[in-house]
């Protein structure tokens, strides 16, 4: 599947940059998309132009069960906007790895710093929670039970009695919480489908589209 039958211009996306020496993630905009070759907008840090000059460059598209792999990145301009334009190593193509896992619904009461919270199900690669309170996509969330690691928030649904749905992705889970997972699979808990935390599964609850 090409990159353009996925992403269109102003979609939010993350890229993931690892080194031998750290993981930073990062957000960002689609400025635009021509086959497999993807136009996003420049980030800057205190030091100017973020290059992505070496280690790994992944895009995660927000909202997608694709991740894109083995990048290119290059330094360009699009209707006189400094861009980064990314494509596959390959000429002509854009590595994809579809996420899968399995996925456990737990259903139990947690808090998100003071606000109360549902945990409403867990997966090796995130969690999903629903909470009142407004958050936009590109934060980390942790809550304060059942295991002590952070995820972003990748996919946002607001449900019909005032709550949001954040599907959060764990992208370096901590023993702690690969246990947790464990233990749910150990005392049989449903299993709701094989795709990661951002494919959300309504069959529980009933969201509908964020008017905001």
């Amino acid at each position: 599947m090409k990159a353009s039958e996925v992403l269109q211009a102003g979609d939010p996306i993350l890229i993931r940059w690892k080194t031998s020496r750290f993981t930073r993630l990062y957000k960002t905009t689609v400025v635009d998309v021509e086959g497999n070759i993807v136009a996003l907008e420049a980030i800057y840090d205190k030091k100017g132009l973020i290059p992505f000059d070496r280690g790994i460059t992944e895009l995660i598209p927000v909202g997608h069960e694709n991740i894109y792999q083995n990048l290119r990145v290059l330094h360009s301009h699009v209707r006189d906007k400094e861009v980064y334009l990314v494509s596959g190593n390959a000429e002509g193509s854009i590595y994809t790895e579809h996420r899968k896992f399995v996925r456990f619904s737990v259903n139990l009461k947690c808090t998100i710093g003071d606000y109360s919270a549902i945990l409403a199900d867990v997966s090796s690669g995130g969690f999903r929670v629903l909470v009142a309170n407004n958050y936009p996509i590109g934060t980390w969330l942790k809550i304060n039970e059942y295991f002590d690691v952070r995820g972003i928030v990748v996919r946002k649904d607001r449900s019909s009695v005032g709550m949001y749905s954040y599907g959060c992705q764990v992208l370096d889970p901590t023993r702690s919480f690969l246990n947790f997972i464990s233990e749910q699979e150990a005392n049989g808990a449903p299993i709701l489908n094989y795709n990661g935390p951002e494919e959300d599964n309504t069959e529980d609850y009933v969201f509908e589209d964020d008017d905001e």
